[in-house]
């Protein structure tokens, strides 16, 4: 999904339309494809700007499979917080929607890179916190990828969080 529209010269960023269109998405295809799963990517070079839309968009997500990572791209010494994008990606255990409805999982995750920066290292941090989110809502919905289900000891060092073992020469 690609935003249709990017307004200019405007504080902030606004992804609460994508955010809800990917929930859209996934809700449709949740229970007759439970293995698939949204990873949704969003560069940015500021902060939210419509905050109660995209935490209600990102809790609604939290119970679907949805991963949101959100890339903030700066100059060096810029000033830009991002925030909003902070709170958001610490809110699993405090974070709750308009009516009061908490977030069901960790589902955004935040990373800040200045330009100049190494982005290998924002690669390896979107990975690490995609790899928890989607263990998560596989645990959450008892989902077992088929590979698990040939594969009993790799599914324990994935589970644990351990490196894979190397293939026997």
């Amino acid at each position: 999904v690609a935003q249709k529209g990017v307004r200019l010269g405007v504080e902030g960023t606004f992804p609460a339309e994508v955010v809800r269109t990917v929930v859209d998405m996934a809700k449709e295809t949740s229970q007759t494809k439970p293995k698939k799963y949204y990873i949704l990517l969003i560069l940015t070079d500021g902060d939210v700007g419509d905050e109660a839309a995209t935490t209600d968009a990102v809790v609604a997500a939290s119970g679907l499979p949805v991963s949101i990572v959100v890339a903030g791209l700066t100059r060096p010494g810029c000033s830009e917080t991002f925030e909003v994008w902070n709170k958001i990606d610490q809110g699993a255990k405090k974070l709750s929607d308009a009516s009061g409805n908490p977030m069901v999982r960790d589902t955004a995750s935040f990373l800040r890179l200045d330009e100049g920066g190494n982005p290998e290292q924002l690669v390896d941090a979107a990975l690490k916190a995609f790899q928890h989110q989607l263990l998560k809502h596989f645990e959450i919905k008892n989902i077992r990828p088929t590979i698990w289900e040939k594969d009993t000891l790799h599914n324990y060092h994935i589970m644990a969080n351990k490196p894979p073992l190397a293939k026997a020469k």
